[in-house]
């Protein structure tokens, strides 16, 4: 998680769809953030992201 923040400080978790049924639920969600930093194998590239 540390490593996703630092890669994208301005990043913003967008909840679209919650479907449950029973003891299960499902969660549909998109990101948003600015790509600043490094992250698993992606180098910097300072352009938005979704």
């Amino acid at each position: 998680m540390e490593a996703s923040q630092e890669a994208f400080p301005d990043l913003r978790v967008e909840i679209l769809e919650t479907v449950e049924d029973g003891s299960m639920v499902a969660i549909r969600w998109q990101s948003h953030g600015t790509h600043t930093g490094n992250f698993i194998i992606w180098a910097v590239g300072s352009r938005a992201a979704r």
